[in-house]
């Protein structure tokens, strides 16, 4: 049985407001759909572009699930990825300006959104534009993983790692790791930070601090979020940089998660203090040792194979269909509940026997009974 409860409280903290969630008009795009058995990536580029996009995403879950040893079930529905190249409809499906992509995961299912308007402009913006959506699917393996992840992971654990593995590049039958280069933005804005008097680490503070609130757009808020991320970067690579501290970690994020009190889970798992662990890590970076990991054929032979799709372009109940479940996905739309009970309504007018459509309508339309009732 599906949680109302937890959805009406959800649904009912979105203000209700002019949205800026556009679904006229992301529904006249004729937009292109390609399937495989893991992905349903819907975007506005061109089609020899999407899949190239299709395949770097693939070739990720192969790398991260076989070779790396993430293990995801082969029964999960395909993630609904929508990639925009279009900075105009990116604008309109309401995600806050400074996020370049999204995640979205509840008990009714998960979707993906990610900005790919550089992907056209040269190869290092193109992998730029590849790192966002490769950080995304990361979020996904991360709670879908079979035996199911906590979702009370610390926020640096949960976005540094997807930062760090999300720089994969391939080569040839090879895989590279670790390489900052997409993540220089935000690195400058740390940078920038340390030379007014700011920690680079600040360990004993950060491995307890949670992600900050994306929805706040102020100049403050979005300078911390960049600075947050480009933290869990620099301590996630250091981290992931042997065997041994990849065990610390481990042991360290289970003590967490079990209950142990932060600076007890620390001490236990690494045995030293927070100061020595800043210091590590400043060496690591200044000292050129911040390597990137080089995975080669060995036990486990890497063996990239071209992946088969099936290409359309998405019928117009399809479009409606296909915007409604991303919105009702994600809370952190900026779309009011009369924007997505209007969504919904649009998409069953198309969709007249989706049992989907109907669920969310009924939910909708009590959450707003009930902020109305508030």
């Amino acid at each position: 049985m599906r949680s109302l409860c937890v959805l009406f409280l959800l649904l009912c903290l979105v203000p209700q407001t002019l949205s800026a969630f556009n679904g006229k008009k992301l529904v006249r795009y004729k937009w292109l759909s390609l399937e495989t058995p893991h992905f349903q990536l819907v975007t506005d580029l061109p089609e020899e572009d999407a899949r190239k996009l299709l395949q770097e995403l693939e070739d990720f879950r192969y790398f991260i699930t076989e070779i790396v040893g993430v293990n995801i079930s082969d029964d999960l529905a395909p993630l609904p990825f929508l990639a925009i190249e279009n900075r105009r409809f990116y604008k309109y499906v309401g995600v806050p300006e400074n996020i370049s992509g999204l995640f979205s995961y509840s008990s009714d299912g998960y979707s993906a959104i990610g900005n790919v308007s550089s992907f056209r402009k040269g190869p290092v913006s193109r992998r730029r534009a590849q790192h966002t959506l490769l950080h995304e699917y990361f979020h996904f393996l991360t709670f879908l993983s079979v035996g199911g992840v906590s979702r009370d992971l610390p926020g640096w654990y949960i976005e540094g790692m997807a930062e760090y593995w999300a720089t994969f590049r391939r080569d040839g039958e090879s895989v590279t790791v670790g390489d900052p280069t997409n993540v220089n933005e935000r690195i400058y804005d740390l940078y920038l930070a340390v030379a007014t008097g700011e920690s680079l680490t600040d360990t004993r503070n950060f491995l307890k601090q949670p992600i900050p609130d994306i929805s706040d757009q102020s100049e403050k808020a979005k300078k911390a979020l960049g600075k947050y991320y480009a933290r869990a970067f620099f301590v996630t690579h250091y981290l992931q940089s042997s065997s041994s501290l990849r065990r610390s970690t481990t042991e360290y994020v289970k003590k967490v998660l079990d209950g142990v009190e932060y600076d007890i889970a620390f001490q236990q798992a690494f045995g030293i203090t927070y100061k020595q662990l800043d210091d590590d890590i400043k060496r690591y970076i200044a000292s050129g040792l911040m390597a990137q990991r080089v995975f080669i054929s060995s036990e486990k032979k890497i063996e990239f194979t071209q992946v088969e799709s099936r290409v359309a372009k998405l019928a117009k109940s399809e479009r409606h269909l296909f915007f409604a479940k991303i919105l009702w996905n994600s809370t952190l739309l900026d779309a009011g509940i009369t924007s997505r009970i209007n969504m919904v309504r649009e998409a069953l007018k198309h969709n007249p026997e989706n049992a989907d459509l109907a669920y969310y309508l009924e939910v909708l339309l009590e959450a707003q009974k009930i902020g109305q009732a508030e």
